[in-house]
């Protein structure tokens, strides 16, 4: 019998050093906001694009993802993507983020969806999600902070 032998392995694609995120605290969906637009420039994306950063048990950063690029109004998201990485990263909790092009900050119900599929597999992994970030133009909306979930 032949059995296939495999191993996951996580690439570091770059490091780079972002001087105005220091001692931020990544609970605080501004500095959030700030983090994910500094790494991935999400108001400035054409097309919708879901981002993630991972969070050890200190909330310090440790790492951060594209996790998906759609078209102009959607982008394709699986919570098994998003804990691939979160799982390779050994991350605590995972912060989501992503950009409506439109500049509408309102969630759909595709977003709110998404999110509780995440915190529900998070909850099941002990992989907390803090919040869920919709960024629009040069400001953003917290999933967390509105109850949506």
């Amino acid at each position: 019998m032949k059995i296939t032998k495999y191993s996951i392995r996580l690439v570091r694609e770059n490091k780079a050093d972002y001087e105005i995120l220091k001692g931020a605290s990544l609970t605080n969906p501004y500095y959030a906001a700030m983090a994910f637009e500094k790494i991935f420039e999400l108001s400035s994306r054409p097309q919708e694009t879901l981002a993630m950063i991972s969070v050890d048990n200190k909330n310090q950063i440790i790492g951060a993802a594209e996790i998906s690029v759609g078209g102009i109004a959607s982008t394709i998201a699986d919570p098994r993507n998003i804990f691939q990485y979160a799982l390779l990263q050994n991350a605590a909790a995972i912060i989501l983020a992503h950009n409506h092009p439109s500049g509408d900050l309102t969630p759909s119900e595709d977003d709110i969806r998404l999110t509780a599929g995440v915190e529900g597999a998070g909850d099941f992994l002990r992989i907390e999600l803090l919040d869920h970030i919709v960024v629009g133009d040069d400001n953003y909306l917290s999933m967390k902070e509105e109850g949506i979930f």
